[in-house]
């Protein structure tokens, strides 16, 4: 089996997600789902529990908000397939829920960027928004965000074997 790593991006309810979890689903061996997503409101809780019955016995599921480079590491260990879904919500918590500034931020970028690069062994998949194709956002902590999360969309896509551009549902592959 090579190695590789599979970049998944495009815009809210583009069909990032499924598309992610149904390629996986095609590579044979055990599989490992990091999840991001911190249920903050109902829709959220819907939206995450839509997504654990989709994913059901086909993956064995982790949530980790904060510290996903530690666990990609472990699980990386030990299962053929890992999808971390997703990028976005992942910088998204360091930002407002954690805190964290911008340089510690762009730190942790760095460290998955490595982590990412040690991976000998499973299958990576790793889903996010592509949040640069819209307008400039007005306030300061959206421009942050933005541009934290551009900035490692482009680390991961340098470092990323393929890459898909979801549209419409429509997978485009760009890498």
């Amino acid at each position: 089996m090579c190695i590789m790593i599979t970049m998944v991006t495009g815009g809210i309810k583009s069909g990032k997600s499924s598309w992610a979890q149904q390629f996986g689903e095609t590579i044979n061996g055990s599989r490992a789902f990091i999840a991001t997503a911190i249920a903050l409101d109902e829709e959220m809780r819907e939206r995450i529990q839509k997504h654990q019955s989709e994913r059901a016995d086909k993956w064995s599921t982790w949530e980790e908000a904060r510290d996903i480079v530690s666990l990609m590491e472990k699980l990386t260990a030990q299962f053929d397939v890992v999808l971390l879904d997703c990028l976005t919500m992942w910088v998204s918590n360091l930002l407002t829920i954690y805190n964290l500034s911008a340089p510690e931020i762009r730190q942790h970028s760095v460290e998955l960027t490595h982590c990412l690069r040690r991976n000998k062994k499973s299958q990576l998949i790793l889903v996010t928004n592509e949040v640069g194709m819209g307008i400039i956002p007005a306030d300061a902590l959206s421009r942050s965000y933005q541009v934290l999360l551009g900035t490692l969309n482009s680390q991961i896509a340098e470092v990323a074997d393929s890459l898909y551009l979801m549209v419409s549902g429509i997978p485009i592959k760009i890498k």
